[in-house]
Parts: C-alpha cells; structure tokens; sequence
C-alpha cells in the first residue's frame, strides 16, 4: 500500500469515531427497546394469523357438522311421526328431543366461534394499526441516522473485505492492512469488485507460489499490459491456476499468455483451453505418441527434464514448415482433442518463444493516479474506522 501518513486522516479518524461512539451508546438502550417490541409484535401478530386459520376451519367444520345432524334431525322427527304409540314411540321422541338439543348447541358453537373470528379480525387490525404508527416513528429516527450511515459506507465496504481477506489468508497486522488497500486500489483503478481481485491473489499465492504482495503486483501488472482485454482476466487465473503450476508455469508467465492471447484477438478463454489440453496430452503421452513425435524428430529424450510449457514449445517448433493438411494428422496423433482453430494457433505460436510480461508495453489507467490515492485515502479512514460503520448500519436497520 502506499504510505499515507498525513495528519489530518488521522484527525479525521479521531473526530468522526468519538462522536460516532457517544452516538452509539445514546441509541443503545432505544436499540434494544426496539428489538424487543419488534419482537413482540410479529409474535402477536404471528399468533392472531394462526388463531385465525384455526378459527377458520373450525368454522366450516362446524357448518358441516350442523347440516350432517339436520340431516339426522329430520330422519328422527320422521320416525316419531310413523312409531306406534307406546314405548316406541316413547324412545323416539327422546331421540328425536335429545337430537334437537345437540343441533342447538351445535349452532350456539358456530355462532361463538363467528363471534371468536371478529374478535380475531379486530386485533389483527389493532396489530396493523399500531405498526403503522411505530414505522412512522421508526422513519423519523432513521432519518436522524442515515446521514451517518450514507458516510460510512465505505468503511463497511472496508471491513468486510478485511474479514473476508483475513478468513482466506489468515494475514493479521499490517500485512493484513496492506493486502486489504492494495487489493482495493486495483480494484477501484481497474472497475474490478476488490474481494475478486483479493481472492484471486490468494489462489495464486497457494496453487502456483510467491507471496502475497508479489501475486497482488502481477495482478496489478497484467491489468496495465492488456491482460484484461477479453474482460475475464480475473476467471483465467482462478479457472486455469492448478493447471499452470502442473505445467510449470509461474505467474508471470500465466499472465503473460493471458495478455498475449488477448492481444492476439483469441476470444474467451479459447487459447488457454487449448494450452491445458495440450499441456494434458503431453503429461498422458504413450507409446503412439511418441511414435508420431519420432516422425518430426522429436524422441523421448528431447523432453526428458522439461516442463510441460518447454514440451510445448519443443514440438510447435517441431512442426515448422508441415503443411496444414499434416500438421492435421499429427496434432489429432499428439494432442487428441485440440482442433486446428484459434486456440491451437495459440500453442503454435510458442514455437517463437514463451512469451515474457516485459513483451507487452505498460499503459497506465487514465487518472490511476489520482483515483489510486483517494482510494488509499479512504481505506486508510476505513480501517481506522473499524466497525462503527457496521454499526451504525445495524441500528438504522433496527428502526
């Protein structure tokens, strides 16, 4: 990171936090009030919906309990009317009466229970009511507050990103501070999300080697000398990173190649497909293969002590001068899946030598200078800041 050491960023950091903090612990118990009767109004109103459904159910359970036993009502009434007189027509008029009294308290029931769903409804409405009320109050406390959080974004930005680098490198201190800035300096010169640009400094670092502010400078560098011209420099070191190491390729390198292709008009990620399967044929090569190598006079003894890169480079020299027709031949013979399209040209083109990061011209960002120092100016702000933007967010989120 760029030394900022001027006074008045750390002024700033010492006025804007003792206020922020004295701000903080005035809101602390009006917070906690709030949580609370936040709490309890989606528990109440959580229970007024259930009982209502419940109520609800019951209800039209009821209506067709009560036709079911009209139903019955009628059948009794009916074989009162035709028994004979006597004892049987004795028992059926207490059928029929004890029948009667069960449908009448079946409808005394449905009535409750009508009575129960108003009830129901209105509290519902209550709830509504005085939520209404409470998110007016809580828009004009949040009002008080937004000025301070629209200020402090950039810290929250900050913070996470410091997180987030510390869970995947496990860097503390300064050096943390120094990752976290410089992979937002990238970020922001560049218009690259700066946790992209720190997770794929962290992959570089563990899958081909150097250090963390090395792989973080080569990032840097591949930015200034065309490595990002297809727009997805970033995806081929994440994508393509264990397999440049299984080739013997560092990060320059892998940079490099990113930047040639690009450079060369190779859509995509077609030229280091291409190079990964190649680089694959050779790592696999059997007994045919060799045979068909024999045949451009490359033996097994010209590769042996060679990366895959160097290999590559080896055979495409090797095949200099054929004609297309079999150069065909041999590359379906070698290299199997690699078609003579775009991306195999890329492999050829090693023939003429791997190519090297200082082959490409470094052509800064239009205003990198200026928006670099900002950035670094804000950061610097941010970490000194820590987690008060973080919480003054999550009491405006409160209210």
């Amino acid at each position: 990171m760029a030394s900022i050491d001027l006074k008045w960023i750390l002024e700033l950091g010492d006025k804007v936090n003792a206020p922020i903090k004295n701000m903080i612990k005035g809101f602390d118990s009006v917070s906690n009030s709030v949580d609370k009767l936040s709490q309890s109004v989606k528990f109440t109103a959580s229970e007024a919906r259930e009982a209502l459904e419940n109520t609800k159910t019951h209800f039209r359970d009821l209506k067709d309990k009560i036709k079911e036993n009209e139903e019955e009502l009628k059948g009794l009434e009916k074989a009162y009317k035709n028994a004979l007189p006597g004892k049987d027509k004795a028992e059926a008029l207490e059928a029929w009466e004890a029948q009667k009294a069960k449908v009448k308290n079946l409808r005394t029931e449905l009535k409750d229970t009508k009575d129960d769903l108003n009830t129901i409804n209105g509290r519902l409405d209550e709830i509504k009511n005085n939520a209404d009320q409470w998110t007016a109050v809580a828009e004009g406390i949040n009002q008080t507050m937004k000025f301070v959080t629209n200020g402090l974004d950039f810290s929250v930005e900050i913070r996470n990103l410091t997180v987030e680098v510390q869970r995947m490198t496990n860097l503390s201190g300064k050096s943390l501070d120094d990752f976290v800035a410089k992979s937002r300096e990238i970020g922001k010169v560049y218009g690259e999300d700066a946790t992209k640009v720190a997770k794929t400094a962290n992959a570089m670092t563990k899958q081909m080697g150097g250090s963390y502010e090395e792989n973080l400078k080569l990032i840097e560098e591949g930015y200034k000398r065309g490595a990002n011209i297809n727009g997805n420099y970033l995806d081929q070191l994440n994508e393509y990173g264990p397999q440049f190491k299984k080739f013997g390729i560092d990060g320059a390198t892998a940079i490099a190649l990113i930047a040639k292709a690009g450079k060369d008009g190779i859509y995509d990620d077609k030229a280091l497909s291409s190079l990964s399967v190649a680089g694959n044929s050779i790592t696999e090569m059997g007994t045919a293969q060799m045979e068909a190598l024999a045949g451009i006079g490359i033996t097994q003894k010209d590769l042996a002590g060679k990366t895959t890169i160097e290999a590559l480079q080896i055979i495409s020299k090797g095949m200099e001068g054929m004609n297309a027709g079999a150069k065909q031949l041999l590359v379906a013979d070698i290299f199997k899946d690699v078609g003579q399209d775009a991306g195999f040209s890329f492999v050829e083109g090693l023939a003429n030598g791997i190519p090297k990061m200082e082959d490409f011209p470094a052509v800064e960002q239009a205003g990198s200078g200026f928006i670099s120092f900002w950035t670094n100016v804000s950061t610097k702000a941010g970490q000194m800041l820590g987690d008060i933007g973080i919480y003054a967010q999550q009491m405006t989120s409160v209210f």
